[in-house]
């Protein structure tokens, strides 16, 4: 049951007013967040982790611009640049 509530958020996560495009990306956005949560989770349970909110959120984010930058995503920052 659980994981249908995942699929359905996943497939209802749509920016009202964007292009299909830009939604696609959003939601590349999103399968990068959920998979970064897990992961930190796995590190907490397998590892003697500790609960870790900015790491979560800096991995996410570093990997969603390093998924930007190659895919050949036209977005601007000092991530996707290099800079």
């Amino acid at each position: 049951m659980r994981s249908n509530v995942i699929v359905n958020h996943f497939c209802n996560f749509i920016i009202i007013g964007m292009s299909n495009k830009a939604n696609g990306v959003w939601k590349k956005m999103w399968l990068t967040l959920a998979k970064e949560i897990w992961n930190h989770r796995n590190r907490i349970v397998f590892s003697n982790g500790q609960v870790d909110e900015i790491e979560i959120f800096a991995t996410t984010q570093l990997h969603a611009w390093i998924w930007a930058k190659f895919n050949g995503s036209r977005l601007q920052s000092s991530f996707v640049n290099g800079a």
